[in-house]
């Protein structure tokens, strides 16, 4: 019996794979196609998004509220992957199969069709599955509700591995996801891991601590120049008035003015305050439990000003610059700010208030006010922060480049630039001299001639009391979107125990720190003020002339007065003695 033609013969499994390998290896991804692609998809992207987008970093996290486009952002990313890599794996997660299907599957399938592309891709709908026929690249969908699904990616390498809503997620299984199952393969396609979401009611968890303001895990992306080599995630920021404060934003983004429009509409219908914790967490894009209240009596419509007319973009800038023209921009700022003071006041001076970074940056914040001021304001005119700031930089900042120079050599600087050329010596300079920030402010004396006084942090509760109380009365004000600012708005009392509010120790909080010792030092460098006049009783004329500036009687009116004696020692003061016994 004849055998039948070899072509009949059912392939082997490894021929199969074999000839998978060879069509793939035979692709030429067509290089012009996919960045003409990737370019249409940047052009709708606000400027949030492009910088999430072209993050190189391994571990990356997103903190944005409701609207901003976050997922969107995670699907421009895996597009490029897929589309100029050879059999890229890129994996969507989502806190269940549904809702990948609904947050990012379907969506993607609107993206490509908007773009003009579905011949370009195949979608397996049972697997939630999108290849890209140029390149053998798939982007595929899954849900990780419990520890099966999980194990599930066990053993797979991937180019880009993210995971949607991961404030909804079980921390445990997203610990065991990062750590065990996907994690030990990334290295091998030097892959990506992205966390995105909106922040949660538990202040606790792998993504709370890869987005927190001032946590160890992460560092901001817009600050990458100054810790070249980190190996953490690497973290994004951003609510809509955020997107939209840049000019021309509400006409080139019309979906997010209309999703902020309806935020503005739901606030008001739900009367939440801005302080209101769900507010804070889906439209803000802060941490907030529900069981908190803030630290600090801040408001924006009452306390912020800007002087200096920036943005959320100019403060992202200003802090990515390297610090030689850090410190020149913040000179300039300085310059800016005192420029818009009261022009009735000319008798101003200037306090310091800085935190020496054991844990968080080195932060410095400088407030301007006039001793004669009877409303007795309080002007925040320059915030300035960066890591790794040791003695001669701080120097540089405070006193300028020439006048270091100086004094380094042994010599003795007679003008000086930086800061206190603008502000002249302060009135006050203060500092959290936590770690070793008493070798750090000796140095500053010895070396430099900067006198720094450790801040009085005993009654740290009072002194926040102090500060609530010029906030409520319009006393103190804060620059717009500062880092002072933010924190003003957003640090949290956190119940111990016991249930008593407590200040919670891993919060970021270093200006807010700074600036409320420099309420403390200069609070009383004040004229004092002038006495009140004393209430008049009912019926008596209220211009009556003040105790205080009424005629003393003259000593020979006291001899005048009767003298009643109360007791055996009034009596012997008397020349009647007749009351004693």
């Amino acid at each position: 019996m004849p055998r039948p033609p070899r072509t009949t013969a059912r392939a082997k499994p490894h021929s199969k794979a074999a000839a998978q390998a060879r069509a793939v290896a035979a692709m030429d991804p067509d290089v012009a196609w996919a960045d003409e692609l990737y370019a249409r998809m940047l052009a709708d992207c606000h400027p949030f998004q492009r910088a999430a987008v072209e993050d190189p970093g391994r571990r990356v996290s997103l903190l944005w509220g409701r609207g901003c486009g976050k997922t969107t952002t995670q699907r421009i990313r895996a597009l490029r992957k897929i589309t100029t890599r050879r059999r890229a794996s890129c994996a969507y997660a989502a806190t269940s199969r549904p809702e990948a299907e609904r947050l990012n599957w379907e969506p993607l399938k609107a993206l490509i069709e908007a773009l003009g592309e579905m011949d370009s891709f195949v979608f397996h709908e049972s697997k939630m599955l999108c290849t890209c026929k140029r390149t053998g690249g798939q982007y595929q969908f899954f849900g990780i509700d419990d520890k099966r699904e999980v194990e599930k990616q066990r053993g797979t390498p991937r180019d880009e591995f993210q995971v949607d809503e991961a404030a909804s997620s079980d921390d445990k299984l997203l610990c065991w996801l990062i750590d065990r199952a996907v994690g030990p393969r990334m290295g091998e396609r030097n892959g990506t891991f992205l966390l995105g979401g909106t922040p949660g009611h538990i202040l606790y968890g792998r993504f709370y601590e890869a987005t927190r303001p001032g946590s160890e895990l992460h560092r901001p992306y817009a600050e990458r120049d100054q810790y070249q080599g980190w190996n953490g995630w690497s973290s994004h920021h951003c609510n809509l008035p955020m997107v939209l404060a840049e000019p021309g934003a509400a006409e080139r983004h019309p979906a997010l003015a209309a999703n902020w429009a309806e935020a503005l509409v739901e606030k008001d219908a739900q009367k939440w305050s801005d302080d209101n914790p769900i507010w804070l967490r889906e439209y803000m894009a802060k941490w907030a439990a529900d069981n908190t209240t803030t630290m600090y009596a801040y408001d924006a419509a009452r306390n912020a000003w800007n002087p200096l007319g920036w943005s959320a973009t100019d403060w992202t800038a200003y802090f990515a610059l390297p610090f030689e023209e850090q410190a020149k921009r913040c000179v300039e700022m300085l310059k800016a700010a005192v420029a818009a003071l009261p022009k009735e006041l000319t008798d101003y001076q200037y306090g310091y208030g800085a935190d020496l970074g054991a844990r968080d940056p080195f932060a410095l914040n400088v407030r301007a006010f006039s001793p004669t001021d009877p409303l007795r304001r309080l002007f925040h005119v320059a915030c300035f922060s960066r890591r790794e700031m040791y003695p001669r930089a701080m120097a540089q900042l405070l006193i300028g480049d020439e006048a270091v120079a100086q004094a380094v050599r042994g010599e003795v600087y007679t003008e000086v630039g930086g800061l206190f050329g603008v502000t002249g010596w302060p009135a006050g300079f203060v500092a959290d001299l936590a770690g070793l920030g008493e070798m750090v402010t000796g140095e500053m004396q010895s070396t430099y001639g900067i006198t720094v006084k450790a801040a009085a942090k005993k009654d740290k509760l009072g002194a926040i009391e102090v500060v609530n109380g010029d906030l409520v009365d319009e006393r103190m004000n804060v620059l717009a979107g500062s880092p002072l600012e933010e924190q003003y708005a957003t640090l949290q009392w956190k119940p111990d125990e016991y249930g008593q509010p407590k200040e919670d120790k891993a919060a970021r909080n270093d200006h807010a720190d700074s600036d409320t010792y420099l309420r403390t030092e200069i609070g009383s460098m004040f004229a004092a003020p002038p006495p009140k006049p004393e209430k008049a009783a009912p019926g008596e004329d209220r211009k009556r002339t003040p105790k205080s500036q009424a005629t003393k009687p003259k000593a020979d009116d006291w001899d005048d007065r009767p003298k009643k004696p109360r007791g055996e020692f009034d009596s012997l003061l008397s020349e009647d003695f007749s009351g004693l016994s």
